[in-house]
């Protein structure tokens, strides 16, 4: 497990991540479940099967730097993040976990993946004509649409190639576009960081481009 009930808070805070007295029955180990099962999931789809399973051969959540002894760099690169120079400029993959600065708290593109699902999992249930939203007796139905799609556009920024967009910019005479400064965002997706470190055999790397939503459309 790369991730545990810790990574989500702020922006993506789930109360039902807190530990409780009673282990055995408590919701965190529900979330715990959720982290296991869509962690695997989220890295499956973004790797492809070879790489992932190389990959999950390694972990070692009780290690510090988060690995077996003797592991690779590339899955070091990958779980931790590397910097290096990139058609002429300093680029960085920041790590499927990573700290901003001055912050002693760690963040992973996985956590908005996980809080897509448990929100939407645990917001709805299953009926005969299909999803329904969760409402405990006299309570408010409250749209979850905005949080749901808040979180997946989160994960797709993080893990999808850099849509190359012209940029706006403002000068005393006006305003114009800069073609030449696009897609210049110096942290690298994953997907842009997996082609830079891996010969990808298109026999065996599924490509993986998650497609995000907007306010008409709610699905994968």
């Amino acid at each position: 497990m790369i991730i545990d009930n810790t990574y989500f808070y702020g922006e993506f805070y789930l109360p039902q991540a807190k530990p409780s007295l009673h282990a055995e029955n408590s919701v965190a180990s529900k979330v715990t479940d959720y982290i296991d099962e869509y962690s695997s999931m989220c890295l499956l789809k973004c790797l492809g099967y070879i790489l992932f399973e190389e990959f999950a051969s390694v972990l070692n959540p009780i290690r510090e730097n988060g690995l077996e002894d003797n592991s690779a760099q590339k899955w070091s690169d990958l779980l931790n993040g590397k910097s290096y120079v990139r058609e002429g400029k300093n680029v960085k993959w920041r790590g499927l976990r990573y700290k901003e600065i001055g912050s002693d708290k760690y963040k992973s593109l996985l956590v908005p993946y996980i809080y897509y699902y448990f929100k939407l999992q645990t917001q709805t249930s299953g009926t005969g004509t299909g999803e329904k939203t969760v409402r405990a007796k006299g309570s408010e139905v409250a749209d979850v649409t905005p949080v749901l799609s808040r979180a997946w556009n989160k994960f797709c920024d993080q893990a999808q190639l850099t849509q190359k967009e012209p940029v706006l910019i403002e000068r005393n005479f006006g305003f114009g576009i800069d073609y030449y400064s696009m897609n210049n965002n110096q942290y690298l997706t994953l997907n842009e960081f997996i082609r830079d470190m891996n010969e990808i055999d298109s026999n065996n790397y599924r490509e993986y481009t998650p497609q995000k939503f907007n306010k008409f459309i709610l699905g994968l």
